[in-house]
């Protein structure tokens, strides 16, 4: 399970309860709704993809400083945001850190996992909190 503080909407205060909730706009039956879908991947895809993808989507909330994979560990999640922005940061083998990119809304992360891959290349964290799938 991933963990994730408690928001009821953007707009409430957060609480340390890890039990996943997202804005409205995220609700399950949104996901379905192409109209609706904030992430421009997602939202491209051909019907027959979309379709085939959306019982896999769980909604999450990603707050600042929540790390999406670290660098050289196993892929276990594939992050679609929808709100907020994540940077993808290098590691050199002395430890050593550098921004390489970011991503929104019009991609995912890590995307090593698109090509196939099991190990992320990089470290992947939430630098402004949002949320996605």
């Amino acid at each position: 399970m991933l963990y994730s503080r408690q928001c009821a909407a953007e707009a409430e205060s957060c609480s340390d309860d890890p039990v996943v909730r997202v804005p409205s706009l995220l609700s399950p039956m949104s996901v379905a709704d192409r109209s609706t879908m904030q992430n421009r991947l997602l939202a491209r895809l051909p019907d027959e993809e979309f379709r085939a993808i959306v019982p896999s989507l769980e909604a999450v909330h990603l707050p600042q400083g929540f790390v999406i994979v670290k660098a050289e560990t196993l892929i276990e999640h594939v992050y679609f945001l929808c709100r907020g922005i994540g940077s993808v940061i290098t590691v050199s083998s002395g430890r050593q850190r550098a921004e390489a990119g970011m991503f929104g809304r019009e991609g995912f992360s890590p995307t090593s996992a698109g090509v196939g891959g099991t190990i992320s290349v990089h470290e992947v964290l939430m630098q402004v909190e949002g949320y996605g799938y």
